[in-house]
């Protein structure tokens, strides 16, 4: 191994190459980071260090679209962290002139059910929906709630609804489009100072002096090829995504990856279709159809079906995403990258027996017209871990987004800088906090 050097040393005040802070990972979370470390003070001597190049389709941040929305079912908690990340979206899309967010509106469709106590038969239930106002009422969040199957299909006609089907129209909520927004937020962060370097591995990390305040980190790395590097800082931000586990194996046992797939159609070869405007976003909102407990005649159950409008300023504005949330299918993600990526046609099949009875127009052959996988790296109870991990004190991360932290990297980033730089941050992470499963 040898010092890296890619920029000038020797640091400051001393005979190494010393950074201030490097940044592991440059998906969501890790270029987000960067970008609030960059601007934090343009004297900080801060790297971002990425193993594939940015913008990359192997782990969380790509797709073309990631959903956004406030009035959050997984916990009130979030609320604020999705606030400021949905602000921080505007912002970099107004500085950096590029179309990072788009504001449709996000539908939220769940099954009245009966209660779920055995033998209760006396109630009625929306637990998915009920959560959503939950946190629309302490949040002051705009909501509409549906009730009515003819009136759900009446203002979107592109799904079909059961007749038990209650909606909820969150107007404030759309989608972001990852690759643009990663890309953006470490063009920002170069502006403002931050050195990257795409095509390095980093091995391990190791705290020097784990329990000096003057104590510091050292990563060892590969370069693309296959060069031996050490790299020093003082600080260290992890967001590796499905990789963290590697990189803090006392984290790894809390840590599970799954593949997800996600796929388009093309709604220009829909049969029966002659309005194509309606899956315009000016007409059609994101969309999350509860987990389906009636999906066929074996009761067997299915995971979240989401999706999107299409999207006019992509490069295909014609095609239709989407997707599964959930699927219980783990990967090693070293594995997943070495081997065959490819969707396969049972994939994809589940994919059609889940959409068909719920998208209009959408047959049992459904083609589609392309196809990727997603990994989620998902926590025990699929909330964040947020913090620094045990035995660590010059290092932090965030890990276990479990399929719904993209719409909150812009929060999560700069919660980690403020850690990094001030050892807290005023952002309401309490609940994230890794000691939960740490003891």
């Amino acid at each position: 191994y040898y010092v890296v050097r890619y920029a000038p040393c020797p640091f400051r005040e001393s005979t190494s190459c010393m950074w201030d802070a490097v940044v592991v990972g440059l998906g969501g979370v890790g270029s987000f980071a960067l970008r609030a470390l960059a601007r934090r003070s343009p004297s900080l001597r801060i790297i971002g260090l990425e193993r594939f190049h940015i913008g990359h389709d192997k782990g969380s941040s790509h797709g073309g679209t990631r959903i956004y929305r406030h009035a959050y079912f997984e916990h009130p908690d979030y609320v604020p962290l999705l606030k400021y990340s949905t602000a921080e979206f505007h912002v970099l899309q107004e500085e950096m002139k590029r179309p990072i967010i788009e504001q449709c509106g996000n539908l939220i469709i769940e099954r009245r059910r009966k209660g779920r106590r055995s033998g209760d038969t006396s109630s009625s239930s929306t637990p998915i929906i009920d959560a959503c106002l939950e946190s629309a009422s302490r949040h002051s969040i705009k909501v509409e709630l549906i009730e009515d199957q003819k009136q759900l299909s009446r203002r979107y006609p592109q799904f079909q609804f059961h007749r038990s089907h209650v909606g909820m129209i969150e107007p404030g909520g759309g989608y972001v489009r990852p690759e643009t927004a990663v890309q953006a937020a470490i063009d920002d962060a170069r502006t403002h100072g931050a050195t990257i370097k795409a095509g390095i591995t980093v091995e391990s990390i190791t705290e020097v002096d784990a329990s000096q305040s003057d104590g510091h980190v050292v990563l060892r790395a590969t370069t693309e090829e296959g060069k031996k590097e050490v790299v020093e800082a003082r600080k260290v931000i992890v967001a590796g995504g499905p990789w963290t586990g590697h990189l803090l194996p006392q984290w790894s046992k809390y840590l599970c990856v799954t593949k997800q797939v996600q796929a388009w159609i093309d709604i220009g070869r829909l049969e029966n279709t002659t309005n194509a405007e309606m899956y315009d976003p000016s007409m059609m909102p994101t969309w999350i159809r509860e987990e389906n407990e009636e999906a066929n005649d074996d009761q067997i159950s299915q995971p979240m079906l989401y999706g999107f409008p299409c999207d006019p300023k992509s490069e295909q504005p014609t095609w239709m995403k989407i997707a599964l949330h959930g699927r219980d299918d783990p990967v090693n993600p070293e594995d997943h990258i070495q081997g065959s990526r490819d969707v396969n046609e049972a994939e994809l099949d589940e994919l059609r027996v889940a959409a068909v009875p719920f998208l209009r127009n959408i047959h049992p052959s459904q083609e589609f017209i392309h196809a990727k996988t997603c990994l989620y790296t998902c926590s025990p109870d699929d909330d964040f871990l947020v913090g620094r991990p045990k035995g660590h004190r010059h290092v932090v991360a965030a890990a276990g987004l479990s399929g719904h932290g993209f719409k909150m990297t812009p929060a999560l980033g700069r919660a980690l800088a403020d850690m990094t730089v001030d050892s807290k941050t005023d952002l309401p992470i309490d609940f994230l906090r890794p000691s939960r499963f740490e003891g």
